[in-house]
């Protein structure tokens, strides 16, 4: 039999766990009691046993009555968590599935992220930039129904000067894919609306998810940001309802962001982090400061007439 390694538990201290002779692992939780239980499968087989103190130096192996149970195939073991458990010691960093047996990475509760990077306050951003933008989407789907039904509609946000939203609906900008933009926001305002709310429950995705996330967020903040040069640039005209859309998306972006980079989920130098971690808001209003400024100034006139 081999040497006995020790398990530094969640709780600080170091639980000595019998070796056997084939790989052992061991999940560390705390019940509402407060004692720690540690559960050890040696061998494909879990045996429970309690603890209240470290056993002292020499002593012998303290044995539990094995509680044998079949593991399913979420819970055996992979080559590479085989080899980390190996080791015999979880680190206190690591957070311990009391199911399966595999030490995670910690969640972002545990670390010291800022209130919008973790798991509510990322939550309850993207449900708010998402709702807003879909409320804003569904007016423009309204809209734009009313001028299909009739062409000389006046449109709720046709405000007069730079503001005519009749005439962005109108433009080719406002059909890029062949039918109306709008129905785009419907469906991907709602797909950020659901994923807030999915996180928001404490449902846990893999990584990949969040990059396929991270990747969609881009894409519209991309999408968006074309429309409002060609609104600008091009059609010379402003719509109230898209401008609500282009401030959530660039919110929602720069957040997303900098919690990607500062979960991991992004590899990131250095001083991607710094900036992710102090100046990521900043960004973002400096962003929606300029774009302000250059709709000031390019419909300096129709604001101001002389």
């Amino acid at each position: 039999m081999r040497a006995r390694p020790e398990l530094r538990a969640s709780c600080g201290r170091r639980v000595p766990f019998v070796c056997g002779p084939r790989d052992v692992y061991a999940e560390v939780v705390r019940l509402e009691s407060g004692a720690p239980i540690a559960t050890v499968v040696s061998g494909g087989h879990p045996r429970s046993f309690s603890h209240t103190r470290a056993a002292p130096a020499g002593a012998p192996p303290h044995r539990a009555t094995p509680h044998r149970r079949k593991l399913n195939s979420t819970q055996r073991r992979s080559g590479p968590d085989r080899a980390a458990e190996s080791k015999g010691t979880l680190t206190v960093n690591e957070s311990i599935t009391a199911v399966s047996g595999v030490a995670t990475q910690p969640t972002d509760e545990t670390q010291s992220l800022p209130w919008w990077a973790r798991r509510v306050g990322f939550a309850w951003i993207t449900i708010i930039t998402g709702l807003g933008s879909l409320i804003a989407a569904s007016v423009l789907v309204g809209e734009r129904i009313q001028i299909y039904l009739d062409e000389n509609t006046k449109t709720s946000c046709d405000w007069g000067g730079a503001f005519s939203c009749s005439s962005v609906m109108k433009s080719e900008a406002a059909q890029a894919f062949g039918f109306p933009n709008p129905f785009i926001g419907l469906v991907g305002f709602t797909v950020l609306v659901v994923i807030g709310v999915t996180v928001l429950s404490g449902a846990s995705m893999p990584r990949w998810y969040w990059i396929g996330f991270q990747v969609g967020v881009l894409a519209a903040f991309g999408f968006l940001v074309w429309l409002y040069s060609e609104a600008l640039y091009v059609i010379g005209a402003l719509c109230i309802y898209c401008m609500i859309c282009w401030l959530m998306m660039t919110i929602l972006m720069f957040v997303s962001l900098g919690r990607s980079i500062l979960t991991g989920v992004l590899p990131a130098p250095a001083w991607a982090h710094a900036w992710a971690r102090g100046w990521t808001w900043l960004t973002a209003i400096i962003v929606i400061i300029a774009c302000a400024a250059s709709i000031l100034f390019r419909f300096m006139g129709l604001f101001f007439p002389a």
